[in-house]
């Protein structure tokens, strides 16, 4: 198996869960100025659960902290559907945070464009380990090759601990 570096394409999808509204038109904004296109924002648990159970997204921005929420159950959402995040925060993890999100890629706010983009571009890469199809140069990769090569189709009541 070949590990590729990812580029982020225009075809890029990012959700982006984020519960201050105006950060997260910046973050959406400035993903849009890089030509990606973004899904969300969505500012809470409720409204993100469903985007990540089944919108059509290849990485995803995720806020730790939504209002009194945390968006770890996300997370897991993302990770049974093997897509690909990173978690926002303004500092050092919480003494309270699930082991399984310790060693979770990070993008500590505030941020620069430049950071965002070489964030994703490792989070999709780091996810992606494929052969090449037949007449694939095993150098390239896209973000496209990502979304062919992962399910995307993860149902919570069938999952892990469904019926």
């Amino acid at each position: 198996m070949n590990e590729r570096k990812v580029m982020i394409t225009g075809g890029t999808r990012v959700l982006v869960v984020e519960d201050k509204p105006i950060i997260a038109l910046a973050i959406a904004d400035t993903l849009e100025a890089m030509g990606m296109r973004v899904v969300g924002p969505a500012h809470s648990l409720s409204e993100a659960l469903p985007l990540a159970s089944s919108a059509d997204f290849d990485v995803a921005l995720l806020d730790i902290w939504l209002g009194s929420a945390v968006s770890y159950s996300v997370g897991d959402l993302l990770r049974h559907r093997n897509i690909p995040f990173l978690l926002l925060t303004g500092g050092a993890g919480s003494p309270d945070e699930p082991e399984s999100f310790r060693n979770a890629r990070r993008l500590l706010k505030p941020f620069t464009d430049a950071e965002v983009r070489s964030a994703l571009e490792a989070a999709l890469s780091e996810q992606i380990s494929i052969t090449p199809s037949v007449g694939q140069d095993p150098e390239q990769s896209s973000v496209g090759d990502a979304a062919s090569h992962r399910k995307n189709s993860f149902n919570p009541g069938t999952g892990p601990g469904g019926p």
